[in-house]
Parts: structure tokens; C-alpha cells; sequence
């Protein structure tokens, strides 16, 4: 296979996968860019907003804003007890 159909492949691939996260967002309703922060939090379940908002390139308050969006929407829970900065997905709808 040559360079330039590879590269071609990998591009059609990406926008492919792009699409399809568009299509699981407004199913959902959740705004693209919440998408990385719900990712994000189902992979690493019981991480703090601070922790979070680097790894999705959000700011602090961003972060915060993004969570608050995802647990109004019933898709992520903040943690029970005194420490509520912590994230995990809603188990009751998963």
C-alpha cells in the first residue's frame, strides 16, 4: 500500500469515527465538546474536575461547567460524602 493511500485510509477512518461521535452526542444530547470530559470520566472513574480538566484541555471552571452539564443530564454522579469533586458515570444509566 502506498504512502498516500495509507494516509488516505487514516484520514477517512478519523472522519468515520468523528461522525459517529457526533451521531452518539445528539442522541444523548450531550454538546461535543462534553464528550471528552463523559470518555474521559468512564475511563477514569472517581477522578477528581481538577484531574479532569487537563487531560480534556478544558480550564478548571470549564471542567467544572462540563460536569455540571453531564450530572444535570443524569450521565455522570459526583462523589458521595464530603469530597463531591470526584466524577464517575450515573450506574443507574449505565
Amino acid at each position: 500500500m502506498t504512502s498516500a493511500r495509507f494516509i488516505n485510509l487514516v484520514a477517512a477512518l478519523g472522519t468515520a469515527l468523528a461522525d459517529a461521535q457526533v451521531s452518539a452526542c445528539e442522541k444523548l444530547g450531550v454538546v461535543p465538546s462534553d464528550a471528552a470530559a463523559l470518555i474521559t470520566v468512564g475511563y477514569h472513574q472517581g477522578m477528581s474536575v481538577g484531574a479532569l480538566a487537563p487531560i480534556i484541555g478544558f480550564t478548571q471552571s470549564a471542567a467544572v461547567r462540563s460536569v455540571d452539564r453531564l450530572v444535570a443530564q443524569g450521565l455522570i454522579e459526583r462523589g458521595r460524602g464530603e469530597d463531591k469533586r470526584q466524577v464517575r458515570p450515573d450506574e443507574r444509566r449505565v
